[in-house]
């Protein structure tokens, strides 16, 4: 789970590991009220966490069919976290 802070912006996401040739071709949020995304053609993206608190799941597309689900937590108090890592 990403803990972001409300109105809060990372552009730390990135999808990693992809097989040769693979690519990500669309980037997705569950809850565009709580976090929205912005893909690029190199993997990474920016979320934006929204007004409201709450989940939702930041789903990257890849030509091959596979899906990247990275978990976003929107709240009200300050984020702590320093770094984090994905498997």
């Amino acid at each position: 789970m990403i803990p972001l802070k409300k109105k809060q912006r990372s552009d730390m996401l990135k999808v990693l590991g992809l097989s040769g040739g693979d690519r990500v071709e669309s980037w997705e949020s569950s809850d565009t009220d709580r976090a929205v995304v912005q893909g690029r053609a190199d993997g990474t993206c920016i979320v934006i966490a929204g007004s409201k608190t709450g989940r939702a799941v930041i789903t990257a597309g890849c030509a091959s069919g596979r899906k990247v689900v990275f978990r976003i937590k929107v709240q009200k108090k300050k984020v702590k976290t320093k770094s984090f890592r994905t498997a």
